[in-house]
């Protein structure tokens, strides 16, 4: 885990924690930790709120997200995968069969573990 990501769990954990404190727990220097925090801030993956404590919920939550819609494509995939291989055991033609087992073949390449 990065010094970054281990920034994020702590405030995560902790949101209205000061520089000093994160800088202890996560073994860093208070301009580490407020350098890291203005570029979550600037690249939108935390928010500063109004009682001066820090929100990554828009960080977990667009990963969540990603991890949710890769998962999804995995599995449309597999299914496309198991819907050419039924269809090539009831073809004939061994051209239409070679291309259904290349088309696979490139869709179980995709998916991603």
């Amino acid at each position: 885990m990065t010094q970054a990501e281990r920034i994020r769990e702590y405030y995560r954990e902790h949101p209205a924690a000061s520089y000093d404190e994160v800088a202890e727990a996560v073994g860093t220097t208070n301009s580490n930790v407020r350098a890291n925090l203005a570029k979550d801030i600037k690249a939108g993956r935390c928010v500063r709120l109004e009682d001066k404590s820090y929100d990554y919920s828009p960080y977990y939550n667009h990963t969540q997200a990603l991890t949710e819609l890769v998962d999804w494509k995995n599995d449309t995939r597999r299914e496309w995968v198991d819907m050419l291989t039924r269809a090539a055991e009831k073809e004939t033609d061994s051209n239409v069969m070679r291309l259904l087992i290349k088309e696979a073949n490139k869709l179980m390449k995709e998916v991603t573990k």
